[in-house]
């Protein structure tokens, strides 16, 4: 008996895994599976159950050699892969404090020239309950996608705390003087630190221009004085403004997961009411939230929302914001007072982190056709499922 306590340090000595975290858990967050590595690649990556204070130092290897290294979080840089497209080796070493090392590699291919020249179509889905309640765990075997009719084979899928790029665009036109502006700016920054370290954020601010206040970065104090600074100006650019904001996550953010939250209390117009405020038309805003894979959630200010309808059309200025939320696969809400913003932030992150990432191949057809797609999980009948309505063939 006496033997036993020896007996049961050695089976603990001989158990490694159980004296901390292996390498699954690294999570490589980007680039993602079939994405060729060639030229400037952004890299990031999670080590979960490994606290942040835990890691002295994290180091980036392509093909076994150095390509960057990054003393503190957040986990995330920005590698030249050379212009070739090859196969190549991504390995993530951290180097542990009081010792020991967390390591593991990652293989990418060379593409094949067909995949190189399409480009895949993708699309964030939410899977919700009947109590609206996110559906977490299911598997790419779990949906059914159809893309023009046709169903589709998923080459990538996806579930996790893929990093965020989120774009807060704010009417600043001169309906938001006074307290609304000033409640959406205190809302705005109070929700800010509901957003994680591995996200960020862009502030765009629109009345009869658009501005970017902040380009997307993750030091929230320069989002939140760029907040801050926000100042009421003239008439309502709100098209110009959504083309804007999908531009900079087209070319600033390639590999996150891309949301627009819109705030506006009123419809696209000139600042003296007598002609549209856009040199983009509606239908140009959604095409370009279409090609940056963009997701919009509209929250509309105010009670007039459902009575002025746009300049040369009948569609009410609610009825525009819905409509694209639900093409892009988001969702509007209504708003009585602009310091519900902030609520309505937070509701949307929570959204986005709970989404699956679905890309395919798209069947062959004409350049600007527009593609309807389908996505549905035959095994949970009473789910609700939220994707984009379709996409512009390219």
């Amino acid at each position: 008996m006496r033997r036993l306590p020896w007996l049961l340090a050695l089976a603990l000595l001989a158990a490694p895994a159980l004296a901390g975290p292996g390498p699954d858990a690294l999570r490589l967050l980007a680039p993602r599976p079939g994405v060729p590595l060639v030229g400037r690649v952004e890299v990031a990556f999670v080590a979960v159950g490994v606290p942040d204070d835990r890691v002295a130092e994290a180091v980036i290897l392509l093909d076994g050699r150095e390509a960057a290294r990054l003393p503190v979080p957040p986990w995330r840089t920005t590698i030249d892969c050379g212009g070739a497209l090859s196969a190549h080796s991504l390995t993530v070493r951290l180097r542990l404090r009081g010792g020991g090392t967390l390591e593991r590699t990652w293989r990418f291919g060379r593409p094949a020239a067909s995949l190189v020249e399409s480009r895949l179509v993708a699309t964030l889905v939410a899977v919700t309950d009947a109590r609206g309640r996110a559906l977490t765990g299911l598997t790419a075997d779990d949906f059914v996608v159809e893309d023009g009719g046709r169903r589709v084979t998923l080459a990538q899928f996806e579930e996790g705390p893929v990093p965020l790029a989120l774009a807060l665009v704010i009417d600043v036109s001169n309906s938001m003087r006074g307290k609304k502006l000033a409640g959406a700016k205190r809302a705005a920054i109070l929700a800010l630190g509901s957003i994680r370290k591995n996200d960020r954020v862009a502030v765009l601010a629109f009345d009869d221009d658009v501005r970017v206040t902040c380009p997307l970065t993750d030091d929230f104090s320069r989002a939140r004085g760029a907040l801050e600074g926000l100042a009421p100006g003239g008439g309502t650019a709100l098209y110009d403004a959504l083309v804007a904001a999908a531009r900079l996550l087209a070319r600033e953010a390639p590999l996150a997961r891309h949301a627009v939250v819109l705030l506006s209390d009123g419809r696209d117009e000139a600042a003296n009411g007598l002609g549209p405020g856009s040199r983009a038309t509606l239908d140009e805003a959604i095409r370009a939230l279409h090609g940056a894979d963009a997701v919009v959630f509209p929250l509309g200010l105010g009670r007039k929302l459902d009575r002025e309808t746009v300049l040369g059309g009948n569609r009410t200025t609610w009825e525009i914001l819905d409509l694209v939320a639900r093409s892009t696969g988001g969702w509007a809400q209504r708003a009585d007072r602009s310091t519900r913003f902030g609520r309505f932030l937070r509701k949307v992150l929570d959204d986005l982190r709970h989404r699956y990432d679905l890309a395919w191949e798209p069947p062959p057809a004409r350049a600007g056709e527009w593609r309807p797609i389908v996505v549905r999980v035959p095994g949970r009948p009473r789910a609700r499922v939220r994707a984009r309505e379709g996409y512009y063939a390219r």
